[in-house]
């Protein structure tokens, strides 16, 4: 496979000032800030592996505001550095948006880096699970932060975590929030339980496949009927690409994944991704021993791309595969584990392709909408 592309979820730091009730990722207490060496050594080692002709460093948390904006004017200077004539090298960021600043929209609009902003709908689903250190609502300073961004002339998309409380909202009062917004870019991720643990009915922290590829469906209709043409709602956008000319534009629908994108914990340890963050055996090295030429040789990642190269296999007749490349590796494990209706034969998206294929129109022109007040 080629590796001329590659992308880094780095956490730069896993310190965060919110306590959300469906996130496992931030930690509190010394040691889980990036250090200075071990930016260096990654950005030396990511910029110089000849084999990558692009780089995007993606950084996340924790939520990575929590570090000064000096921390990433440092990153953006190696990257300066160590790259290469004819490289490119691109920066996005995901945040919480609460500790958005004048400064920070100052620089990222300056740097033209792209941000993705976390919020879970209006006020009352948003504040049942997006929460401060003390169990208070964080939503206004969410939106604040976004407004900020957006007056900085900031590219700025949404990441919203789809729950049962957004399926009680529905796609029409859900896409209306966002537009409201003026956000012109956003995606839907449904919440997932953490991967250790037992199988069982799990409740409110876990979506299945069926349930949200009924939402998305949902979405698209409101979209029609009520959207914007410019918006990009992406795993639509992305389903849309695949079905029609095959361009992929998410790693959920890429295949053969392992080797080309990789999370980076802040002392440096290398794994497939975030999404699998404490398994040992997507662990592949650390970037303080190991360069990324070594880490793609790693046994772990060859073990690795082996077992879903055989997931996949299994999935070859399934008439969705060409659009789906057999599904995402960490959705495939916790769908065999929990959802009593997975088929190790297909990815679980063929409703929301088969509706894709049927509905492949956008919206006629913008439709205003007012901000609900719910």
């Amino acid at each position: 496979m080629s590796f001329g592309q590659v992308a880094l979820t780095v956490k730069s730091t896993r310190l965060c000032n919110l306590r959300c009730t469906y996130c496992t990722d931030w930690r509190s207490g010394s040691g889980h800030t990036m250090s200075f060496e071990v930016l260096a050594h990654l950005i030396y080692a990511a910029c110089t592996d000849p084999e990558h002709q692009a780089v995007t460093f993606g950084w996340h948390g924790g939520d990575p505001m929590v570090l000064p904006v000096s921390w990433y004017e440092t990153a953006l200077a190696l990257q300066a550095r160590y790259r290469r004539p004819g490289q490119l090298i691109r920066n996005r960021i995901q945040t919480n948006g609460t500790l958005v600043t004048d400064e920070w929209a100052e620089f990222l609009r300056r740097e033209d880096i792209p941000v993705g902003v976390s919020i879970d709908g209006p006020r009352d689903v948003h504040d049942q699970t997006r929460v401060g250190l003390h169990g208070e609502g964080s939503f206004d300073r969410v939106v604040e932060g976004i407004g900020l961004l957006q007056s900085h002339d900031v590219k700025v998309g949404v990441l919203m975590t789809v729950d049962r409380a957004t399926i009680e909202l529905g796609a029409e009062r859900t896409l209306e929030f966002l537009l409201a917004l003026g956000v012109h870019s956003f995606g839907f991720n449904p919440v997932q339980p953490g991967l250790d643990e037992p199988p069982g009915d799990l409740g409110d922290s876990f979506l299945k496949r069926d349930e949200m590829n009924r939402f998305l469906i949902d979405v698209h209709r409101c979209w029609i009927e009520n959207g914007d043409p410019s918006v990009h709602i992406r795993e639509l956008a992305a389903l849309t690409g695949r079905i029609g000319d095959g361009a992929n534009s998410t790693c959920i629908l890429a295949g053969d994944c392992v080797g080309t994108r990789f999370a980076v914990e802040p002392n440096g340890d290398i794994a497939n991704c975030d999404r699998f963050y404490g398994q040992a055996n997507y662990r592949f090295g650390s970037i303080m021993r190991n360069d990324f030429a070594h880490i793609r040789k790693s046994l772990n990642l060859l073990e690795r791309r082996a077992a879903d190269k055989a997931t996949a296999d299994l999935r070859r007749d399934c008439e969705h595969f060409q659009v789906c490349s057999g599904g995402c590796p960490q959705q495939t494990f916790l769908e065999s584990k929990h959802d009593p209706l997975y088929d190790q034969g297909c990815c679980g998206r063929g409703e929301l392709i088969d509706y894709l294929k049927q509905h492949p129109e956008r919206p006629a022109q913008p439709v205003p909408v007012s901000l609900s007040s719910r």
